[in-house]
């Protein structure tokens, strides 16, 4: 009865320093690359990064898609920015640039309208404005983007955490 919740959005290393300053008690962000002092990590989803297109697009391979149509990239300053970068670049699949953006709302947006195509991670839990755009894996198995929650190792709603964290596993299990 006394919980009180605030949400707010972010980039995971800027969630992490509010974990890290006690500013917040918790935050779900991307598995971070290093393992921090202090703080507890506790994954719950697995996303594979996938390519999608506008419905109409042709149907090709999904590296076909990204090398053939403007490429719409998930910011570089994100954690699974570098990752799809990376992920690019190891496989020598050659983009052309129209636009970088910060969230998976905007990217999803641009290529409903047709602006171009996209590399994200495939939500294993639904988001409830989700967009009619193709959903297409890679021809080999692409990087997963691992989402979970960290939090201080002193944190006293520890209990409520790991509530959360067995829901939201439970709930990444049953879709897709």
């Amino acid at each position: 009865p006394q919980l009180h919740i605030n949400v707010s959005s972010g980039p995971s290393s800027s969630l992490i320093t509010q974990v890290e300053r006690g500013a917040v008690d918790a935050a779900i962000i991307s598995e971070p690359a290093t393992e921090r002092q202090g703080l507890i990590w506790s994954a719950f989803a697995r996303e594979p990064l996938i390519v999608i297109a506008p419905m109409d697009a042709p149907d090709e391979s999904p590296e076909a898609l990204l090398e053939s149509h403007p490429f719409i990239r998930f910011s570089r300053s994100a954690w699974v920015g570098r990752m799809i970068d990376d992920y690019l670049k190891d496989r020598k699949i050659a983009v052309q640039d129209s636009m970088e953006l910060n969230t998976l709302e905007a990217i999803s947006t641009m290529v409903y309208h047709g602006l171009g195509v996209s590399v994200v991670p495939h939500r294993k839990i639904q988001y409830p404005g989700e967009l009619p755009v193709k959903r297409l894996p890679f021809t080999q198995k692409a990087p997963e983007r691992i989402l979970g929650i960290i939090e201080r190792e002193d944190n006293p709603k520890r209990h409520l955490t790991d509530a959360l964290v067995k829901e939201l596993a439970r709930a990444s299990e049953t879709t897709n």
